[in-house]
């Protein structure tokens, strides 16, 4: 069988790329299948993955078509814009197709919703689509032509990669094209190096209101509150983006509060960071805040690392934590019950240290680029005649 792989981008940006490479990593030593990806740059640090693995790629500027509405007049040209880079995707699907069609491709594969170059492929060379959801969407997304009635009519399969947001999209997505299957993790994480009498606490990813970090402050807060702060350290390990104001002012809210509860001392932002194995041997805990976790890459990580991970009440952070049993669950929007729940750990050091080890445990069997895949494989075998 031959594919086509279409990615989204041509940087290892977010984690949809990170399992797209996993999944080409695993393939490329099986010998049922073959594949070339289709990238939307020849530059990037993705492209240079693929070439240092020798997987043939191909390279044709086309869009993400997708918008974040801000609520102002200028939202409908911001619709306006995203059907304008799908017309712009149509017409090169049609040019790269006219190229790709001597190679004889079994099936399309495409990586996210994000772009609709694939669908069009797909429809160009006259075979089968297989569509890999891997998000959400914040709230205010406007999806536009991967919208889920277009993707369900465009793809043989939809992938989605948790029951939280299979649940999400059934409504429009006919069930028996939908498969579930986790994303296979190849972070192996390395042991802590602690020596110190802090309690560190670890939240990972770009500093925006979709990971909730305002609600990790106030837990914080709480914990001073109770007399506990000086117990704790808060790390922020992710970066403010530059481009967005919307963003800059939610950090700029998150920087009053630390100020307003006198919690400086507490609080560390790291900005990016380069290697996340190596901070995480100073931590005790990661957070998973965020209220739309689509799968839970960080949680899977926190837990490989030996940590113990506290994860909110929603998306597919359940599917991941068993509360009490491989890490806690507290109630998303309630920083309180954060704290809780912190609390709970700091007095309990025995058994949330049982809870770690339970959690790395499961980390470490479940969750594997194997299961993975071997099971978009088989989609993808399940749409040929």
């Amino acid at each position: 069988m031959k594919v086509l792989v279409v990615a989204h981008e041509s940087e290892f940006i977010g984690g949809a790329n990170r399992a797209l490479f996993a999944i080409l990593k695993y393939w490329k030593n099986s010998e049922n299948i073959q594949f070339d990806v289709l990238v939307p740059d020849n530059q990037g640090d993705f492209v240079e993955a693929l070439e240092k693995m020798n997987i043939n790629h191909y390279a044709i500027k086309y869009f993400k078509v997708f918008s974040e509405l801000k609520g102002d007049y200028k939202d409908a040209f911001r619709k306006i814009n995203v059907y304008r880079k799908d017309l712009y995707n149509y017409f090169a699907a049609k040019k790269i197709g006219n190229k790709l069609v001597c190679n004889r491709y079994d099936a399309v594969y495409t990586n996210t919703r994000m772009s609709s170059m694939g669908s069009w492929i797909a429809q160009r060379l006259q075979i089968p689509h297989i569509i890999h959801i891997r998000e959400f969407g914040n709230k205010n997304t406007y999806w536009g032509p991967s919208n889920l009635k277009r993707i369900n009519k465009t793809s043989n399969r939809v992938i989605v990669i948790s029951k939280a947001l299979a649940k999400e999209i059934e409504k429009a997505v006919e069930k028996s094209k939908m498969v579930i299957s986790y994303d296979g993790v190849i972070y192996q994480g390395k042991e802590k190096q602690k020596s110190d009498e802090y309690v560190d606490i670890l939240l990972t990813g770009r500093i925006t209101e979709a990971k909730s970090q305002e609600e990790a402050v106030m837990a914080i807060a709480e914990l001073k509150k109770r007399g506990l702060s000086e117990l704790v350290r808060l790390h922020f390990a992710g970066s403010v983006p530059v481009n967005s104001k919307f963003a800059r002012r939610y950090y700029n809210r998150i920087l009053d509060l630390i100020k307003k509860y006198n919690i400086e001392k507490q609080i560390i932002f790291h900005g990016e960071v380069s290697s996340m194995d190596l901070l995480r041997q100073n931590m005790d805990i990661e957070l998973m805040c965020a209220e739309r976790e689509t799968f839970g890459w960080v949680t899977v990580e926190g837990m490989r690392s030996g940590l113990l991970v506290i994860g909110a009440n929603t998306g597919a952070t359940p599917e991941i934590i068993t509360n009490m049993k491989t890490g806690l669950l507290y109630t998303h929007g309630d920083a309180r019950d954060l704290a809780d729940k912190i609390e709970w750990v700091l007095k309990n050091p025995s058994s949330a240290d049982e809870i770690r080890k339970n959690g790395k445990k499961f980390s470490d069997e479940s969750f594997t680029i194997e299961e993975n895949g071997t099971d978009v494989y088989r989609a993808i075998m399940s749409c040929q005649n």
